[in-house]
């Protein structure tokens, strides 16, 4: 690999790590502000019903996903339709979910 690739690659693996750090760094300073602003008994409602609407919503994406992959493969040129319509699908799949949980 010519040496401005390995810098490339480098550079843009660096960019990945600090941006992961970053976003680390945010979530627990905001679990943290969060956690002492709403105390105990509403930091623990609160973290219930964001875990459940995320397990919902990473079921629904993650098949949704499997499904439109083995769709496309059969009749690719239908890949289109089958975005549009897994994106409204998960879209209220995520609705009713998160209705669900409130």
């Amino acid at each position: 690999m010519p040496r401005n690739d390995v810098t490339r690659v480098s550079q843009n693996t660096l960019m990945l790590l600090s941006g992961t750090a970053c976003r680390l760094v945010f979530s627990f300073a905001f679990v943290v502000y969060v956690a002492s602003l709403m105390g105990l008994k509403g930091f623990g409602t609160y973290s219930l019903g964001i875990h459940y609407f995320e397990l919902f919503l990473s079921l629904t994406a993650t098949a949704i996903g499997i499904f439109i992959t083995r769709e496309a493969g059969r009749r690719p040129g239908r890949l289109s339709d089958l975005l549009s319509h897994g994106l409204v699908l998960v879209a209220a799949l995520s609705v009713v979910a998160a209705g669900i949980v409130m």
